[in-house]
């Protein structure tokens, strides 16, 4: 999780080519968010995200 943060490519999508066609690929994080961020924001999405 951490590392699609850091550096976003479509192969490590979890919502596949539609999703990136209809929204494109989020831009990367690195060295705006600090590594404590980066792991708060990846325990969120991991953990508590309901869908």
């Amino acid at each position: 999780m951490k590392d699609y943060i850091n550096e976003p490519d479509k192969r490590k999508s979890l919502y596949g080519k539609r999703a990136i066609k209809d929204f494109g690929l989020m831009p990367s994080l690195k060295g705006v968010m600090s590594d404590e961020e980066t792991t708060g924001l990846a325990d969120y999405l991991y953990h508590k995200y309901d869908k």
